[in-house]
């Protein structure tokens, strides 16, 4: 959690636009897409409202953010094997 932490150092006292905010879930997400990671912990860290990051994200990204976390996850785990060649079945 620390390290999503630090990606949220700057706190969102004024309002610093919904791109802005789903690009930092977004980094947050490809750079720590192993841990269990769910929204209302984002709209924790941002003191943003859950209902509305909700829709926020949906809107920005076309995904939920449980669609998206797992797309994501899903990606990396076809680089890994396209990268290595190594397939479990």
């Amino acid at each position: 959690k620390t390290i999503l932490i630090a990606l949220f150092e700057e706190k969102t006292d004024t309002y610093i636009g919904t791109r802005r905010i789903v690009h930092r879930i977004q980094t947050a997400v490809e750079k720590n897409y192993s841990m269990d990671l769910n929204l209302k912990m984002f709209a924790d860290l941002m003191n943003i409202s859950y209902s509305y990051l909700s829709a926020v994200f949906k809107s920005e990204t076309g995904y939920s953010f449980k669609e998206y976390l797992n797309l994501v996850r899903i990606n990396k785990a076809k680089d890994f094997f396209m990268r290595t060649g190594i397939f479990y079945i």
